[in-house]
């Protein structure tokens, strides 16, 4: 069975299907949406129930299969439809609002993208609060459009994208507690802006107190997201080992020497941890596949006696 999740290394991300099954999916999404416009046609005060979570889910289809003006053109058409039919600041203007300015992130459109997400954030806040799901959701578009303005200039929004990306982890934590995947995807967004600008010691303190948090028996610790913070901690780590081995060979005198021996034998003894707890996830996931494939073996021969038992 093929993993929900592409992880590398600065990234997380749903994975991808492939070409037929993105076809399939969007002609079925097509069709149910065309059915729903038609029973909603003659109403001027609403939109249909299910109207945006199916646009939604067509938009992120064509945009998987490179179809974004199609995803967009679809989406600004649902925007215009929610403004003149529903009331103002309704919810499904507001969220198919940021969907579009997630769209329109994709396309690099970012000054567009951050006018809408702004809008939505500043209303979510007004309805709900500032640690609502829905907020939080307007929290993570809008650092992910303040991250693609710090990529064309580093200097640029960097306060206001760490301001965001610790505002959503505090939501993340109101609202799932600390062992939730939600709250650890918090986590590695803010983890990732840690590496990206340098900032090591914080990445390192975020990422042993999230892990640490982790119960023995949880099955929350061999979750992708999960794997991937630990992944992290362990390169952390071993940056940190090679600079302790650089620093101990400037360093003669022996009151240095012991603090440095000391600190690089407990992140040593860490790091064999944290690599165990991988391995584990590692045979976890052999046991797992012979045992469907000797579930697929059996099921087989079955089939095979029966075909030559028919020819016979």
């Amino acid at each position: 069975m093929r993993s929900r999740y592409v992880i590398t290394r600065n990234s997380i991300q749903a994975n991808h299907k492939n070409k037929r099954q993105l076809a399939f999916e969007e002609n079925r999404l097509r069709y149910d949406l065309q059915q729903l416009v038609k029973e909603t046609a003659k109403d001027k005060h609403s939109i249909g129930k299910h109207r945006v979570s199916l646009t939604v889910k067509l938009a992120s289809v064509l945009c998987q299969a490179n179809k974004v003006d199609d995803a967009e053109k679809m989406l600004r058409s649902l925007l215009i439809e929610c403004t003149n039919k529903l009331e103002e600041n309704h919810p499904d203007t507001v969220l198919t609002s940021l969907h579009l300015s997630s769209v329109l992130r994709s396309q690099n459109k970012l000054r567009q993208a951050k006018g809408l997400c702004n809008w939505a954030l500043r209303v979510n806040i007004q309805k709900y609060g500032p640690h609502h799901t829905r907020t939080i959701l307007s929290v993570n578009v809008m650092a992910k459009i303040l991250k693609e303005y710090s990529i064309i200039n580093q200097q640029c929004y960097l306060k206001e994208e760490e301001k965001l990306l610790r505002w959503a982890l505090q939501g993340a934590h109101i609202n799932f507690g600390m062992n939730h995947p939600s709250t650890f995807f918090a986590v590695a967004h803010l983890s990732e802006f840690c590496w990206r600008y340098g900032k090591f010691d914080d990445a390192e303190t975020l990422l042993r107190h999230s892990l640490s948090s982790i119960p023995e028996l949880s099955a929350i610790r061999y979750h992708p997201v999960v794997l991937y913070l630990v992944r992290d901690l362990i390169t952390l780590l071993e940056r940190k080992i090679e600079k302790y081995t650089i620093e101990s060979q400037k360093h003669t005198l022996e009151g240095h020497d012991g603090i440095i021996t000391a600190s690089k034998i407990q992140d040593e003894k860490e790091m064999i941890n944290l690599k165990s707890w991988e391995e584990n996830r590692s045979k976890m996931e052999n046991i797992r596949l012979a045992e469907k494939f000797k579930k697929w073996e059996v099921e087989n021969s079955v089939q095979f006696e029966r075909f030559y038992k028919s020819q016979e």
